[in-house]
């Protein structure tokens, strides 16, 4: 398999079949690896993922899995080499191990890994208040999202996530993965990384967004997440409870909200 100028990407050969004819293809397909994640020295975790943003997954990852409470524990990101990434925080001392007691398997592509209960829900303190979108905001976000999904186009295998701000929709970060949830996790990572508070932003997927998933934008504080894809039921049931409006089957000239519809005007 041969290397590709993008490393989300590589070169595979096939036999494909075509009305009953045969042929040698050369074909795109998504590029996948292992990350190795440790906090302070200390191995945490590994991840299968696209091998490209690293360290923003290691960011965002942390975070969202509640490895940390806050950006501001995070010290230092270091990648080690292709496959490893040390998380270095404030407090040198921090017993990490204790966390991975009690861990839940979930329904991400790859492994989705989440260290605490999914029903201990997140606090329901307000977030994004004063936020207000109108409805061709959501669908011009997801079409830029779509447009900058090259990977996907190429090779059918990757999420995408994006974070904008709804000021001026401009773009805060973006990302590309094997799983939706590295994807946001990408997206959460590179914006805390760069001190981008992200509590007034808009997040976007091309995913389906379970309870994993919308824990991930509570933990990052995002008030609105969008998605091409379907909800689960606990997922609007968290979204609700934490003040997040939950958008879903963002497609074309329509969606569905599925919590907090008031920061929508105009419906």
């Amino acid at each position: 398999m041969a290397g590709s100028p993008c490393a989300l990407e590589r070169d595979a050969a096939a036999v494909r079949y075509v009305d009953g004819r045969r042929e040698e293809v050369s074909d795109r397909v998504a590029a996948e690896a292992v990350l190795h994640l440790s906090i302070n020295g200390e191995k945490v975790v590994s991840l299968l993922c696209s091998p490209t943003q690293v360290e923003d997954l290691a960011a965002g990852f942390a975070l969202t899995s509640g490895l940390i409470d806050s950006p501001a524990e995070i010290r230092d990101v270091i990648r080690l080499d292709g496959t490893r990434v040390d998380l270095r925080l404030r407090d040198e001392g921090r017993d990490v191990s204790s966390l991975l007691a009690r861990k839940v398997f979930t329904t991400g592509c790859g492994i989705g890994m989440i260290l605490e209960d999914v029903l201990d829900r997140p606090g329901a303190d307000p977030i994004g208040e004063g936020l207000r979108l109108r409805p061709d905001d959501i669908l011009l976000l997801m079409a830029d999202l779509h447009r900058r999904s090259r990977t996907f186009k190429d090779t059918g295998g990757t999420h995408s996530a994006a974070a904008y701000d709804p000021a001026d929709g401009g773009l805060v970060a973006f990302a590309e993965d094997l799983g939706r949830h590295n994807a946001v996790d990408k997206v959460i990572g590179a914006a805390i990384r760069r001190g981008v508070d992200l509590g007034r932003a808009v997040l976007v997927s091309s995913g389906r967004v379970s309870s994993e998933v919308l824990l991930k934008a509570a933990r990052a504080r995002c008030p609105v997440l969008v998605t091409k894809s379907a909800p689960t039921d606990l997922a609007a049931e968290i979204a609700q409870a934490a003040g997040i409006t939950l958008v879903a089957f963002t497609r074309s000239r329509k969606f569905s909200i599925y919590a907090h519809p008031e920061r929508v005007q105009g419906l």
